[in-house]
């Protein structure tokens, strides 16, 4: 669905590594983009579900964010969120009514079109129509929608619907599968912590590639009702505490939808980092609280959401070389393998090379003609010692041509 018409002013850290590797740019694969909406009065009373208040991109660029940066480097109470996307090589942006939500609109660098995954932290007006559309449309055709709800009551601009109604108004039909529960409706405010979590090691939510999330804390937050007679994908990730785990009293779930796929997550509580911008208040640190996992439950959520575009051929234009499948799992704290073929076959190198352009592990290996080859790095440099977490360049030469994309070292 990418062609990926990126908006001009957005800096990519893929192009400036590429830029250190001497490696063309358009040869290599395009960092998945998450956009945070905030079209919706996500900062409206005592809420902050911003990245930052510079906006669309954030400041300082985040081309400097390192695996060492801290939360309050943006202003904003969902900061936390941003930065550890970008750890985990993505580009963040921002939605704002400048721009609006849209599906399909070339004039917009901001439209769905552009992005992966779209991220509404807990809406505070009623989506349009056309909003509607575009949102049910970009996940059908494959995009990433992460839904955070808030209690029934919170209706922080005072325009007399909270956040429970308005994402029951935009899915009236329960097609992605689930409905959070509002006033008058069985237990949906609640405050606790639970580890009633699905216990399927597939789960890739609950048991994602940032690790185990066993604990969801919650304050003051909504459950949900699951409908898997409307949508059969749809999947519990966590139910309250000390009860079976169906179709009601859920806190976090997932399903698809056409080729997308959608996150539901009761309370805005867990996606809080507590560095709220200048003059507002954020209540909870529940990004970072000991009691629960809610950044991995998140984070797990976001990764899964996100589309994974795998190259299945050469770009027209471009010189022969290997065509690259994505590499897995990725991000890891371990070994991440990755695929490749070379129309005609022959010899090929393989290189882990780090920001900085240093080559840190290479493996020599013989490609046949148009069948894939494997090659995996255990996550060591080439002496047998654990390389840093961050972010690194699979390069692969052979075939005549080279082809880089980027992977990530979790700690």
């Amino acid at each position: 669905m990418r062609p990926h018409p990126a908006a001009p002013a957005l800096l990519c850290l893929l192009a400036v590594s590429a830029l250190v590797l001497a490696v063309p740019a358009q040869v290599l694969a395009a960092p998945p983009r998450a956009l945070f909406d905030n079209t919706h009065a996500e900062t409206a009373g005592n809420a902050d579900w911003q990245i930052d208040t510079d906006q669309p991109l954030p400041s300082p660029d985040q081309s400097t964010v390192t695996w060492s940066t801290p939360r309050t480097y943006w202003l904003g109470a969902v900061s936390s969120w941003a930065i550890d996307l970008v750890k985990r090589g993505y580009e963040v942006a921002t939605l704002t009514p400048a721009y609006g939500i849209s599906y399909g609109d070339q004039q917009n660098p901001y439209d769905l079109s552009n992005f992966d995954v779209f991220i509404v932290p807990e809406p505070n007006t009623v989506f349009t129509p056309a909003e509607s559309t575009a949102i049910f449309d970009y996940v059908h055709d494959g995009g990433g929608l992460v839904a955070v709800c808030d209690h029934s009551g919170s209706d922080r601009n005072n325009d007399g619907v909270d956040s429970p109604r308005i994402w029951g108004r935009l899915d009236r039909g329960h097609l992605w599968g689930a409905h959070f529960d509002s006033t008058g409706e069985s237990n949906n405010n609640i405050t606790q912590d639970s580890g009633n979590i699905d216990t399927d090691p597939a789960n890739p939510v609950v048991n994602g590639v940032n690790g185990l999330a066993d604990l969801l804390s919650f304050h003051n937050g909504t459950t949900m009702t699951l409908y898997p007679a409307v949508n059969p994908s749809v999947t519990g990730d966590v139910w309250m505490d000390g009860y079976p785990q169906g179709t009601t009293r859920v806190m976090a779930a997932h399903a698809t939808y056409g080729g997308g796929r959608v996150f539901f997550l009761g309370d805005s509580s867990p996606i809080d980092d507590g560095s709220a911008a200048p003059g507002n208040s954020s209540i909870y640190d529940g990004w970072a609280e000991a009691s629960g996992r809610d950044s991995l439950l998140a984070m797990n959520a976001t990764m899964w959401a996100t589309r994974t575009a795998v190259v299945s051929g050469v770009p027209e234009g471009l010189a022969p070389g290997p065509i690259l499948a994505a590499p897995f799992p990725n991000p890891s704290p371990g070994a991440i393998t990755l695929s490749f073929s070379l129309p005609d076959g022959g010899a090929a190198r393989v290189a882990v090379v780090d920001v900085n352009g240093r080559r840190i592990w290479e493996s020599a290996v013989t490609a046949l003609p148009e069948a894939p080859t494997t090659v995996t790095w255990d996550g060591r440099d080439s002496r047998g010692r654990p390389a840093p977490a961050g972010i690194y360049f699979v390069r692969v030469a052979g075939g005549g041509g080279i082809r880089s994309t980027r992977i990530v070292r979790l700690p």
